[in-house]
């Protein structure tokens, strides 16, 4: 922790998924290293209760908010936009992800669109609304976390991570 804490004390991080799972289990870490945070989700109420549980563990770092749907382009923008401009930025953490186990045969195209909307172009689009800003300071992070499941091709997750098992597996794709 004390290395953690060495590097994020006094930064302002942001993380998108941040009401709940490993973005908020990343946030916990995060105040308790003395950063500052911002949280992104798309639904107000389970942001809040994470942003209070937060304030509770630190009273004396700042938690900010943001209510923002990573897969709408325009509202990233917007969004991050105005949280830039009141609150600079150090490190980004695209934590925003859903699942929606199925056999790939039996997906419903419109899950396999959610997943890769939320999972690969929400992170695109967070990390493209703060890139200018990084750039212009000279300095920023960018940090992409995913599951052991987005890492490996694991059965009836191939929305979630669309890879193969490798020949040598006998299997020729993850379903």
């Amino acid at each position: 922790m004390a290395r953690v804490r060495a590097h994020f004390a006094g930064k302002h991080v942001l993380v998108t998924g941040g009401s709940g799972g490993i973005g908020l289990a990343v946030a916990r870490r995060l105040v308790d290293a003395r950063a500052g945070i911002t949280l992104a989700a798309r639904r107000a109420g389970p942001l809040e209760a994470a942003a209070e549980e937060l304030r509770r563990r630190s009273p004396q770092t700042r938690v900010r908010t943001l209510t923002v749907d990573v897969t709408d382009r325009a509202a990233v923008d917007d969004a991050l936009a105005g949280e830039l401009a009141e609150q600079p930025l150090d490190v980004l953490v695209n934590g925003a992800g859903i699942a929606k186990p199925a056999e790939f045969a039996a997906s419903d195209p419109a899950d396999l669109e959610a997943q890769m909307d939320t999972n690969y172009f929400g992170a695109v689009w967070a990390a493209r609304a703060v890139v200018p800003h990084f750039l212009a300071r000279g300095a920023g992070q960018i940090v992409n976390i995913g599951s052991t499941a987005s890492l490996i091709g694991v059965y009836g997750y191939s929305g979630y991570t669309p890879r193969c098992s490798g020949p040598s597996s006998g299997r020729a794709a993850s379903t």
